[in-house]
């Protein structure tokens, strides 16, 4: 049903991109290790800032977040031990200097933030957009 939402959003000032997949079109599928890049582009910064685990009021789920600088991102992915992913989040400019974890906004800084099944052993993972492959965050600190 068309409501009008983007035109809405757009008129509002909104940033967003219709079609946008915040899964790349993989929750559910393997991502395989010939679809993983072994570092991130030069010139290109990221940092994954916070997990939390098992909130009262989603229990058994995860949540992330983190930055990008130099570069856009296309879509993050939470992916389990054996590869399937099973979690996916979404990503944009931080409004009014909060970003994820409460870090400060950077010029140019892209913030990302995604929720998935708690599981033991996961990894996120950038696709950065004219990247040819994923790229796995360094893990960050769990808060609760």
């Amino acid at each position: 049903v068309d409501d009008g939402i983007e035109q809405r959003l757009a008129s509002a000032g909104h940033d967003f991109e219709l079609g946008h997949s915040i899964d790349c079109g993989r929750l559910g599928d393997t991502l395989f290790p010939e679809d993983v890049a072994p570092s991130l582009p030069s010139g290109v910064t990221a940092q994954l800032v916070r997990r939390v685990a098992d909130e009262p009021k989603v229990p058994r789920a995860q949540f992330y977040d983190g930055w990008v600088d130099g570069a856009e991102i296309e879509c993050t992915l939470l992916v389990d031990l054996e590869g399937t992913v099973i979690g996916a989040g979404g990503h944009g400019k931080a409004v009014h200097g909060y970003g994820g974890g409460g870090a400060i906004d950077q010029p140019g800084r892209v913030w990302f933030s995604g929720i998935g099944p708690l599981r033991d052993g996961t990894t996120v993972y950038l696709k950065l957009k004219g990247s040819a492959g994923f790229v796995a965050m360094p893990e960050a600190e769990y808060f609760s």
